[in-house]
């Protein structure tokens, strides 16, 4: 009863020598993957099951991984807390300095990461990765490195911490947003300070994050065992996108890869709301960042942050929708795999699963709260255990690696316009059936 993703072997080194393995051909692949779906259908009985039971073996299966990257936020952030780091909100009164010990560890991390960052960027260049690193290898990863190299240098140059035989790096972002998609021209320079504060906070829980998942390996749960990576917001590798997220590291398909922050609205409320909400709610604008589940619960994330963040996982509204495929005649260095890599899916904290850990500051690290609470009628009627707050995150299609993370949004056509300007100019259709069959369109 797990998802179905890479061997759990594959991060591994394997007895077998280069003679002994041969890549299989796509026909045998496809064969591999139709026997593997075919078993998981027989082992679960998935075409039995009611909506309803489905949806609940999919949170059953979701759980611990849920609780594990409750724990993992929790975590560093205490760990954080222990070197004197204790802000997590931006306010007038803090300097947004570090102190000696904290300057001293976190510019040795962020050196050694761009040192890290920068040898794999040669070493992809030079063709020089090993045959395990290209098994593991599902999208290009150069725009990723190239934008996680310049963001690291851009907190080194405004903090002096690179080394004195560093080359210096070109004047830039006067006029557009850099790497960590901040556009500083057209920001408060008062805010200057606190953003690159939180950046370099943001890169150094990345790094700790990644490592302790990678430590702890038998501890956690089966997906997470086979994963080493955390998450960051930088600046999207779609022209014009905005920020994006990126996954820093390899997690195989079925790994929980992020939370959808932001107020949660259940549906009776959405019945009763007042008119001017029904209205902002009802305008087609995918900046508002409205995302809804099956059961008509609403996640609100227009007022989310997406920097200064308590719970690095809750990034989910800023993963942008995958591009366009490119024209046979056009071509990019930075086209990522073709298509979504990640997919929503429904979230419930459950008072059980909580219990499951003894310390209650992990309550503090989930991503949301009720606009208003459920009414008693209503709040047991879908779920089969107590509920403590209703939630999204996001999931892996596929495995996953030091690339930015897409998923399909999904969007309702604007029934107001003509069918060929019912999407914004950017949106992709992914899945023409499923949207045919959501939104019951004919084809002309």
């Amino acid at each position: 009863d797990r998802v179905v993703g890479r061997d759990s072997d594959a991060t591994t080194s394997s007895n077998i020598s280069d003679n002994e393995w041969l890549p299989e051909s796509k026909e045998e692949i496809a064969d591999l993957v139709s026997k593997a779906a075919s078993d998981l259908d027989d082992q679960s009985d998935i075409d039995d099951m009611s909506l309803r039971n489905l949806r609940i073996e999919i949170q059953k299966l979701l759980e611990g991984q849920v609780l594990e990257l409750l724990i993992t936020a929790c975590n560093v952030e205490e760990r954080m807390k222990a070197r004197g780091d204790t802000s997590i909100l931006i306010d007038d009164e803090n300097d947004y300095g570090f102190s000696e010990e904290e300057t001293k560890e976190y510019k040795a991390i962020l050196l050694a990461e761009y040192d890290h960052v920068r040898q794999l960027l040669q070493d992809y260049e030079n063709g020089s990765t090993n045959d395990e690193e290209k098994s593991q290898r599902t999208s290009d990863p150069m725009p990723f490195y190239k934008i996680k190299m310049g963001a690291i240098e851009t907190v080194l140059d405004y903090y002096g911490w690179k080394p004195e035989n560093a080359t210096e790096a070109d004047a830039k972002y006067d006029d557009e947003e850099d790497e960590f998609g901040f556009a500083i021209s057209t920001s408060d320079p008062d805010i200057l300070p606190a953003m690159r504060y939180y950046h370099v906070r943001n890169l150094i829980r990345t790094h700790l994050v990644r490592n302790q998942i990678d430590a702890n390996k038998n501890d956690t749960h089966e997906l997470q065992r086979n994963s080493y990576h955390s998450i960051l917001p930088l600046k999207s590798s779609v022209p014009n996108a905005g920020r994006g997220v990126y996954i820093d590291g390899f997690a195989p398909a079925g790994t929980l890869l992020a939370f959808f922050p932001g107020k949660v609205w259940p549906k009776e409320h959405l019945m009763t709301a007042s008119l001017q909400t029904q209205m902002e709610f009802s305008q087609n604008n995918p900046r508002h960042q409205l995302s809804m589940r099956y059961d008509d619960i609403l996640i609100d994330s227009r007022r989310s942050p997406y920097t200064v963040v308590a719970n690095l996982w809750a990034l989910a509204h800023i993963v942008n929708h995958p591009p366009a495929p490119l024209k046979s005649t056009e071509s990019s260095s930075s086209q990522t795999l073709i298509g979504p890599n990640c997919v929503s899916v429904p979230i419930n904290y459950t008072e059980s699963m909580l219990k499951q850990h003894t310390s209650s500051d992990i309550k503090r690290y989930i991503p949301n709260e009720y606009e208003l609470p459920p009414q008693p009628w209503a709040k047991n009627a879908f779920d089969r255990e107590k509920v403590v707050m209703h939630g999204m995150g996001l999931v892996a299609l596929r495995d996953v690696k030091d690339e930015e993370l897409f998923y399909d949004y999904r969007l309702s056509p604007d029934e107001s316009a003509k069918k060929r300007s019912q999407y914004p100019p950017w949106y992709h259709v992914w899945d023409a059936e499923a949207m045919n069959n959501r939104w019951s369109i004919e084809e002309e």
